[in-house]
């Protein structure tokens, strides 16, 4: 009886042990399974963070120093280097926010060398030698982000932006197609399509994409002022007149350096219907904007 009580103390002692041996490890491996879950969630939500601005008309900032960039420096794939990619792709867009395209450059610079496939930051960093005159680096650069991940519609449309300034005008054509078919609603790609129609000359087709572009989004200043550039070219310069009025009463709303290029126009509509007084006052508007054209 005496060694059945014992045997009993015995099991008893040792389920006690397993327990304290399992019972810890079974609630690690829960935490441990819900960080992991929460990282790739918190990546999830910030995969697709990027700078929207892909203005055209732009004014001309100083060149970023360009110096060839080398190949990516692969560092082992982990969460840390991820995560701290992502940080330093978010500092360098908000540096392109505030026109500091050094830091941006330097940031995005830093976010590929931790993760050779963020393919916003090659993106953002094409944007950053778009704005400051490098085209060659900027194509490389979006050619590389559309190579990492094709299905954005943002960056064949940032690819067909830098195309037009090219001058390769079937490419841009081609780019901006591809971003509409991938996003139907885009109305900054037809806008900008629409901007390569004028620099063809082909007006009806500028104006029927301005047209599709402001029925998708009413708030696109740029699509009205280029749709009233294609209505002046067209010499319907009443029409030309309302889109100019639209485009400016939205001026906050437009690309940078389009505001002293509407007023210009503006005023040299008002000039062709014969209102000298408001065509001067539009075109000292311009020059105090910072119009430096004819």
């Amino acid at each position: 009886m005496d060694d059945f009580k014992e045997l009993i103390k015995e099991k008893k002692w040792l389920i006690i042990k397993l327990l304290v041996i399992i019972i810890p490890g079974i609630f690690y491996w829960i935490l441990n399974d819900n960080f992991e879950r929460k990282i790739s969630f918190n990546l999830s939500m910030n995969a697709g963070v990027t700078s929207k601005n892909t203005s055209e008309q732009v004014e001309t900032p100083q060149p970023v120093e360009q110096k060839n960039n080398p190949p990516p420096v692969v560092q082992p794939a982990n969460n840390d280097n991820i995560l701290l990619a992502q940080q330093k792709y978010n500092e360098g867009s908000a540096a392109f926010s505030r026109k500091d395209y050094v830091a941006a450059v330097n940031f995005f610079n830093q976010a590929i060398e931790l993760n050779p496939n963020h393919s916003f930051a090659y993106h953002d960093r094409g944007m950053v030698y778009q704005i400051t005159g490098n085209l060659t680096q900027a194509l490389a650069d979006v050619n590389k982000a559309i190579e990492l991940d094709p299905n954005p519609a943002l960056m064949y449309n940032t690819r067909g932006a830098i195309y037009r300034k090219l001058k390769n005008f079937d490419e841009a054509i081609k780019n901006f197609d591809k971003a509409i078919q991938l996003d139907p609603k885009y109305s900054q790609a037809y806008s900008n399509r629409a901007l390569v129609y004028g620099e063809l000359k082909n007006y009806g087709q500028m104006i029927s994409d301005c047209n599709m572009s402001l029925q998708l989004n009413a708030g696109n200043a740029d699509a009205y002022l280029f749709r009233a550039i294609a209505y002046f070219n067209s010499n319907d310069y009443n029409k030309a007149l309302a889109d100019f009025n639209m485009a400016i009463n939205l001026g906050g709303d437009l690309s940078p350096g389009n505001l002293p290029l509407a007023y210009q126009y503006r005023g040299v509509c008002y000039q062709r219907l014969g209102d000298n007084q408001k065509a001067q006052s539009d075109f000292g508007q311009a020059k105090n904007l910072g119009y430096k054209g004819k």
